[in-house]
């Protein structure tokens, strides 16, 4: 019955090119759908899909809900000779986009059999061409890419990482100065513009200032460098500021410092399973400040 599922749809993505475009705007829906959670109410899933696609752009209920059933599985169904080889054969370049809303993460198997987590407020755009694959990258995530005999590549604002089948994570967020590159295993090459290339060895990490131009390679401990997989905010040495950027993204809340000076106060420590105000408490008893909260909005005084 599955194979069936993944058969009709399939035929549908290859009946009419402008069907994978709805394809990603489905899965983006569907996304913001569930929540972060594994069930939602496909009803009213495919009643918003209705309501926010074009009427001539809806999908047949029956076929929505095979959809349904598969869309979790379906990169994966692609890497098989079932609908990988097919499809891209048919296609000399295919675009997936993909976006995380703040408060949000996701996980997701690209069509080559490459695993991504994106984390909160991130945007990234797959590629499959003939000769490599590339991703653009506007936040942050990891990836575990899958080997091929095409490149995979993944470019961030001024940065350009050549991928030879490994596993690492990448922060490169549009409103932060650096941007972080971390390899827990196997190899990349990082190339700033205009520059060499630089390779990572596993366990280190590159941090790059945007402002600067300077680049630093220096080992590090991935296990805390890649915390948020695991849900946790390890902080060293960062500023209120930067603190307040990532519970922003995090928790889908928004913190204005009325006092510009508190942005500076630096911290170190960890948080796991605290709350948003629990941390901003925590951090104001630090820094000597005080708050107040306005629905989901914290002024820092």
């Amino acid at each position: 019955c599955c194979k069936q599922n993944q058969s009709e749809v399939l035929g549908w993505l290859q009946s009419d090119s402008g069907n994978f475009k709805k394809y990603n705007q489905y899965k983006q829906i569907l996304n913001v759908s569930k929540g972060g959670e594994e069930r939602f109410d496909k009803t009213k899933a495919f009643e918003k899909i209705n309501r926010i696609l074009p009427r001539e752009k809806g999908i047949p209920k029956r076929l929505f809900e095979n959809f349904i059933r598969v869309a979790a599985v379906f990169a994966i169904v692609w890497s098989s000779v079932f609908g990988y080889n097919n499809f891209f054969q048919q296609h000399s370049s295919i675009v997936l986009n993909f976006e995380t809303v703040l408060g949000n993460r996701t996980k997701t198997t690209l069509p080559d059999g490459s695993v991504t987590k994106l984390n909160a407020g991130t945007r990234m755009a797959f590629t499959s061409e003939k000769n490599k694959r590339r991703v653009e990258l506007s936040g942050e995530a990891f990836f575990k890419v899958a080997n091929s005999e095409k490149p995979f590549f993944v470019k961030t604002k001024n940065q350009t990482i050549k991928v030879y089948g490994t596993e690492f994570n990448v922060e490169a967020y549009e409103d932060d100065d650096l941007i972080t590159t971390t390899l827990k295993e196997g190899s990349i090459g990082l190339q700033i513009e205009g520059t060499k290339e630089y390779v990572l060895k596993p366990g280190e990490q590159a941090v790059y200032s945007i402002n600067t131009g300077e680049l630093n390679i220096f080992p590090c401990d991935v296990k805390k460098s890649m915390a948020w997989l695991e849900n946790r905010m390890i902080l060293r040495g960062v500023t209120f500021g930067e603190v307040s950027r990532k519970l922003e993204r995090r928790y889908k809340t928004q913190i204005i410092f009325e006092k510009e000076e508190i942005q500076n106060y630096h911290f170190s420590g960890s948080f796991e399973d605290e709350t948003v105000e629990e941390i901003i408490q925590t951090l104001c008893k630090v820094s000597k400040s005080t708050y107040k909260k306005d629905g989901s909005v914290y002024h820092i005084y």
